[in-house]
């Protein structure tokens, strides 16, 4: 990944799940002189961006970066005693609630 790759991506990153228009990232991504400079420098870094699969673009022409898949947590116990005693009863616990984790909130 280059230097404009990366500028990009940062900026992206902080847009995080938003599309953003790509006069903006011309003018904003990397500074004000490279936009003085040319101002459709971002066109073929873009293009490059979307082969690579670092990030989507909408109907529009918006890009953003992909989001990056959710990571299944295992479930946890509150403690080995309870899950005997709840094993041994026989019932079946399938239809339960969960708690979120509070850190989401």
């Amino acid at each position: 990944m280059d230097s404009d790759e990366r500028d990009i991506c940062i900026y992206l990153r902080g847009w995080r799940g938003q599309f953003v228009a790509l006069k903006e990232i011309n003018r904003r991504a990397a500074g004000k002189r490279r936009y003085q400079e040319d101002s459709n420098w971002a066109v073929p870094v873009l293009g490059r961006l979307l082969e690579n699969g670092t990030i989507e673009s909408d109907s529009t022409g918006h890009f953003r970066l992909k989001a990056k898949p959710k990571r299944e947590k295992q479930k946890q116990w509150l403690a080995p005693h309870i899950r005997k005693a709840l094993e041994a009863s026989g019932k079946k616990f399938e239809g339960v609630l969960e708690i979120e984790d509070e850190s989401e909130f």
